[in-house]
């Protein structure tokens, strides 16, 4: 189990302090296994950031593009991690391109974002990605391990 925090926390607590931790680990245990770890962990992070998002507003469809998006493996890990659709795009300027909607449905263009959308669909194809509730409900598991592990080091300092 790796604890991410190599530049501190942010959501919900935001400790620049938070160290991160590796949990687990035997003389058997293989690079490949550390990478996964610590690729969840950083998953089970982002699934932290969702966690506190939504107790604002509703989450559904979680959108996603980018180099680290070129994987497929990376991005069912990343469904089943947080338990979400993922949608991959082929939008090389996805930022820009939502910015650009965002300003359209702030400045009155379309009443919201989700009609910018629509009148402006994205270019290009996309990949969906549905977890496995298996799969979602363990790593819910381990981001309560982690959470803990997190917690427990943050109340001995």
């Amino acid at each position: 189990l790796a604890v991410p925090y190599i530049k501190g926390r942010g959501v919900p607590d935001w400790n620049a302090d938070a160290k991160a931790m590796l949990s687990g680990i035997t003389l058997a245990t293989t690079r490949t296994e550390l990478f996964k770890s610590f690729v969840e962990g950083l998953f089970l992070e982002f699934r932290n950031h969702l966690d506190t998002f939504s107790k604002y507003v509703p989450l559904g469809t979680i959108y996603v593009s980018g180099d680290m998006t070129k994987s497929e493996t990376i991005d069912q890990l990343l469904a089943d991690v947080i338990g979400m659709e993922i949608v991959c795009r082929d939008d090389r300027e996805s930022t820009a391109r939502g910015a650009w909607l965002v300003a359209l449905a702030g400045l009155g263009r379309f009443a919201t974002v989700d009609e910018a959308i629509q009148a402006f669909p994205p270019e290009g194809g996309e990949r969906r990605y549905v977890p496995d509730a298996a799969k979602a409900e363990a790593y819910r598991r381990k981001q309560k391990e982690m959470n803990a592990l997190y917690l427990s080091w943050k109340q001995t300092r």
